[in-house]
């Protein structure tokens, strides 16, 4: 493993509203928690643990996200190991707001100047990779129908979902949905960027 993500909150960072200015000491120690593993030569992600919330809100405009996202990459636009998670698990929301969320933090990054950095988009229902093309949004769209259209001028752009072993999260609750075949074929519709590093993420 070669990649370590940082878990954090966009409120964490930006406590009045989302395109506001930062809490400077907040921003000082997540630095130096990015520093330190990039220093080692490890990939540091960042990723707002939100959900596609902010202060328990769904995020609905696209350019307050874009400004949120252009700022934080600015602050590690020179730090090629930095990658970024536009948000961590979008659920109960229209599948067509989580695809140009992910969009507007794509265009927000590349903006900041930072050019060279890995990015990760993430669908909604939790970005689960069983579910790609079933699970729709309170729009009735999947994944499938609204998250293959991202496009990343830098082609640096990585479909994260989750695959969870439900046996050892949930004992006992659905364990079958950690038995699945159909991630390969659900995925398949996907673009393909260039070799990404390796990552492990829980």
């Amino acid at each position: 493993m070669n990649t370590f993500r940082i878990n954090t909150l966009a409120e964490r960072m930006v406590p009045d509203v989302m395109t506001g200015p930062f809490n400077e000491s907040y921003m000082d120690e997540l630095t130096t928690t990015v520093n330190y593993i990039t220093g080692k030569g490890a990939y540091a992600m960042i990723n707002p643990h939100n959900y596609g919330r902010y202060y328990g809100n769904i995020i609905t405009s696209t350019s307050d996200f874009q400004t949120f996202w252009e700022h934080v990459a600015a602050v590690y636009k020179s730090n090629s190991l930095v990658m970024f998670d536009t948000n961590n698990e979008y659920h109960d929301m229209p599948g067509a707001l989580v695809a140009s969320l992910n969009q507007a933090a794509i265009n927000g990054i590349r903006a900041s100047g930072a050019t060279t950095q890995w990015i990760t988009a993430e669908g909604n229902a939790y970005t689960g990779a069983w579910t790609w093309t079933t699970a729709t949004g309170t729009d009735g769209l999947t994944n499938a129908q609204t998250m293959g259209a991202l496009t990343d001028p830098s082609n640096k752009l990585i479909y994260q979902v989750c695959k969870v072993s439900w046996s050892e999260r949930r004992p006992l609750t659905k364990p079958s949905r950690c038995i699945s075949t159909s991630t390969p074929t659900a995925l398949a519709h996907l673009p393909h960027a260039s070799t990404p590093p390796s990552v492990a993420l829980g």
